[in-house]
């Protein structure tokens, strides 16, 4: 038998092996990628989520923001009332008593 010289490039089992090794790297390689990306889609949803509820939140506080300030308008309004209302009755109050007084001083006259 005549000797083979040695070649220089790779034989046919290591190429295979260097094609499977290839091959195993992309496909944990694309597993990876493919996890991370589920996982930034899940934190995008996430965050879209989260925004979505400050969002609510900041609307709602407006609106309560809002109703607050027509409420402290009406508050004003009837407490102004009320003032009115209690002076109006004073009067009244002095009204009474001076027909009263009247009244006890027409029957001490009848009387009399």
């Amino acid at each position: 038998m005549a000797d083979v010289p040695p070649s220089a490039g790779f034989s046919f089992t290591e190429a295979v092996g260097a094609a499977a090794a290839l091959a195993t790297g992309a496909a944990v390689g694309f597993l990876k990628l493919w996890e991370r990306l589920k996982s930034t889609q899940k934190t995008v949803a996430s965050t879209d989520g989260e925004i979505e509820v400050i969002n609510s939140l900041r609307s709602e506080l407006a609106r309560l923001s809002d109703q607050n300030g027509r409420l402290a308008d009406s508050l004003n309004e009837l407490q102004i009332e009320v003032v009115s209302l209690r002076v109006e009755n004073a009067q009244l109050h002095k009204t009474v008593k001076q027909l009263n007084g009247q009244i006890e001083l027409l029957r001490a006259a009848k009387e009399s």
